[in-house]
């Protein structure tokens, strides 16, 4: 949403939600407690042909490295990880799933450059020392490529929020809701959200690229 409609919007309440394990606070994109959103979000959808549009300069210039990123990611992790659940579930063939997720098909899949800016103490306290709530994806798979500060947890099945350690020359892989819905709930999505970084990290912007595989 851009800057002026958050300032410009009346909302200023969270948004409560109750599940069977836990419970949630969405706070909204135009602050609570005075606090505005400290995340910024840029999109690129997937190279298949289908969703042309003009790009930033520095994006422009580098077009064709991101596109084979954007496509390694794919065919490299994507499609591997889709064999092996099919393997897991004991699919007549392996590649049912990879021919329900072609890359060059029009989807939505996309790459996402994500931006969370660094909060004071007092300001994090204010919003319950969250960046994101607690939450899934719509998708089938996400991949997270993400610098070394702790600031991801995943809810376990005993409803207890677990850091995610960053580890080097690693991708984290969250299941996501279409996944769930694909194998009738025998893989399901992973709940995550994103904590204020503990305080010898809290002075670091947090930044990530992410890859939806939908």
């Amino acid at each position: 949403m851009p800057c002026h409609l958050k300032r410009n919007s009346s909302s200023t309440a969270p948004v409560i939600l109750r599940g069977a394990n836990t419970t949630l606070t969405v706070l909204p994109d135009t602050g609570w407690n005075g606090i505005k959103d400290n995340v910024q979000v840029y999109n690129i959808p997937k190279f298949d042909g289908h969703h042309g549009r003009p790009q930033p300069s520095v994006l422009a210039e580098n077009i064709q490295d991101i596109e084979a990123f954007s496509r390694k990611c794919h065919t490299e992790v994507v499609e591997k990880l889709l064999r092996l659940f099919a393997i897991l579930l004991e699919l007549p063939d392996e590649d049912q799933l990879v021919r329900d997720h072609q890359y060059d098909v029009k989807g939505e899949d996309h790459l996402r450059y994500m931006h969370y800016a660094a909060r004071s103490a007092e300001e994090n306290k204010k919003v319950g020392e969250l960046y994101s709530p607690g939450h899934t994806d719509l998708g089938t798979v996400t991949l997270l490529f993400r610098q070394p500060v702790a600031a991801l947890q995943i809810l376990n099945p005993e409803g207890q929020w677990k850091w995610v350690k960053p580890q080097n020359g690693t991708i984290t892989i969250n299941t996501c809701d279409a996944l769930t819905a694909l194998t009738g709930g025998l893989i399901k999505s992973s709940i995550h959200r994103v904590h204020a970084p503990p305080a010898d990290q809290a002075h670091i912007d947090r930044l990530g690229v992410l890859y939806f595989a939908r």
